[in-house]
């Protein structure tokens, strides 16, 4: 994923960051040394790569004609580059076969203005927020996930965000100098901010469509320390998993197994929704 996102070498955007038009037959070169062919499929298989490992869309083994489909999509959840979410289709001979995820992290940020409100809010009403992973009111720098003090900070920032919201759904601060014991430097325009983490009842859902005359395979993936056992699993508004058990009575599922890495369902033809979830 960095090799298809960075501009950096080695990636495809360096290479279009030295002029490249074409693929290149080698990671090296630039635009005033080449190394190689400059028009070369060598790396162009990556498209592919997007459908049947990102979206996870492919035939069920040894079967053709797209009657059987295997949704299993590769979720990171750690790295540099993580995905929050992927929306992919393909047309077949049997009709369109389609697969959305979307990934929760629990990481929310915030910059706020002296002198306004910073609202803190997890996403669900089920969930709080866990921890303070960042605070600073003075001329912290940086970007959500990246943030650092600079040469401004009050010292009791995160001490002060932590009481008034940790173990809260949602949670408003006044960004002024009292709240933080006092103006931490003179006649300087000082902002507040805060990244911090929510627990996660939901964090990740899935949407399939399976055309007529087909039958899936679709593979919930395990995510954030989530087993079999402990993981319940809805499709729309019913359960279908829980326990370590599936749970019939949901019209198009006709069946599931639990593995290390993910939770399959056995679906017919149409739209699915599934959303996996804590206990």
């Amino acid at each position: 994923m960095e090799i298809a996102s960075q501009t950096s070498f080695p990636s495809w955007g360096y290479m279009v960051s030295q002029g490249a038009t074409t693929m290149w037959e080698n990671w090296q070169g630039s635009q005033f040394k080449g190394v190689g062919s400059r028009n070369h499929i060598m790396f162009g298989s990556q498209s592919s790569w997007y459908y049947q490992s990102i979206a996870g869309i492919n035939l069920a083994p040894k079967t053709n004609g797209w009657s059987s489909i295997v949704i299993a999509p590769q979720v990171a959840t750690s790295g540099s580059n993580v995905l929050e979410g992927v929306d992919a289709s393909i047309i077949t001979l049997r009709g369109r076969i389609a697969s959305f995820w979307m990934l929760t992290s629990g990481r929310i940020c915030v910059t706020v203005a002296e002198n306004q409100k910073a609202t803190l809010s997890c996403a669900a009403a089920s969930d709080h927020i866990a921890s303070i992973d960042f605070a600073s009111y003075g001329t912290p720098m940086g970007s959500c996930g990246n943030f650092s003090t600079f040469n401004c900070s009050a010292e009791k920032s995160k001490d002060v965000i932590s009481e008034a919201c940790v173990g809260k759904q949602s949670c408003t601060i006044d960004v002024t100098n009292p709240t933080f014991g006092g103006d931490p430097c003179l006649d300087v325009v000082k902002h507040l901010d805060i990244q911090a983490t929510c627990t996660v009842s939901q964090p990740f859902s899935m949407s399939v469509d399976i055309p007529g005359g087909s039958q899936a395979e679709v593979r919930v993936p395990l995510l954030n320390g989530l087993t079999n056992t402990t993981a319940t699993v809805m499709e729309g508004s019913a359960v279908v998993w829980k326990d370590g058990k599936f749970q019939p009575g949901d019209e198009g599922v006709a069946g599931a197994y639990g593995a290390t890495t993910f939770i399959a369902f056995n679906v017919g033809s149409g739209k699915y929704t599934f959303y996996l979830m804590q206990g």
